[in-house]
């Protein structure tokens, strides 16, 4: 499971359509992806 969840108490979930909280999930997921390559230390 991935660890980012969104709390529907907040005002934008409300305003997010279906495709939309998809995209951000995703640029989640590659924000996250990013930051783990760029923190791991070579060799």
């Amino acid at each position: 499971m991935c660890s980012f969840s969104l709390t529907p108490d907040t005002v934008q979930y409300n305003q997010l359509s279906k495709e939309e909280l998809v995209q951000l999930v995703v640029e989640q997921k590659k924000l996250r992806l990013a930051t783990a390559l760029t923190d791991r230390k070579p060799g």
